[in-house]
């Protein structure tokens, strides 16, 4: 279930046995120790890559491990969905790429991964989620044209980030979703957009774009 192994946060490697059927996200929550998640080769619903899991066809990141001495990952092209809490911790992260293919990402995904500069939100994502980008170290931001809902904590804490740009679309943003961004300025966007309103509401400037 969620946060399984969460009591366990010095286990260094795991394997899932090939009987293993349903891994929820946020089983290894906070295994701040973890190097390697691997998946016995006859497991039908489970696999790994350098010591990553995913569900089977690699349409789902389920767990990176957060002690990876890597400061670069490159995201599967495959990815559609990235799960609870599957980055969140991996703190010598400094860049994550992808291939724009990821529609999907739950709550408190990257959150305090307090090294990551480089990571692009993909193009295809419509929602924000609860406290994803906690800690991200993002600066100028700009959010693209399709995300419509941005929740309360998405950003929350990122401690370098300036200014950011929120698209038409945008018809909703939580009270808190930048709490805590304590350089964060400015807000670019749309003349008489949600992003204007908001802004003027919590004090930023607005800056029509």
């Amino acid at each position: 279930g969620t946060e399984a192994f969460a009591s366990l946060p010095l286990i260094t490697s795991f394997n899932i046995p090939a009987n293993v059927s349903t891994i929820s996200g946020g089983a290894f929550c906070c295994c701040v120790e973890l190097k390697s998640i691997t998946v016995d080769k006859n497991n039908q619903y489970f696999t790994s890559e350098n010591g990553v899991l995913f569900n089977k066809n690699k349409t789902t990141l389920i767990q990176y491990p957060l002690a990876s001495t890597n400061t670069e990952y490159t995201i599967p092209s495959s990815v559609n969905k990235i799960c609870l809490y599957a980055f969140a911790d991996a703190y010598n992260l400094k860049k994550i790429n992808h291939a724009n293919s990821i529609t999907q990402i739950d709550d408190d995904a990257f959150g305090q991964c307090f090294n990551l500069q480089d990571f692009s939100i993909p193009k295809n994502l419509t929602v924000i989620n609860h406290g994803v980008f906690h800690g991200v170290r993002f600066t100028n931001l700009v959010l693209p044209d399709k995300i419509t809902t941005i929740n309360d904590y998405a950003f929350w804490s990122c401690p370098d980030l300036i200014s950011v740009t929120i698209p038409s679309t945008t018809t909703q943003i939580g009270d808190n979703a930048f709490i805590g961004c304590y350089k964060l300025k400015t807000i670019y966007g749309e003349a008489g957009s949600y992003a204007e309103s908001y802004a003027n509401a919590k004090g930023y400037t607005f800056i029509a774009q």
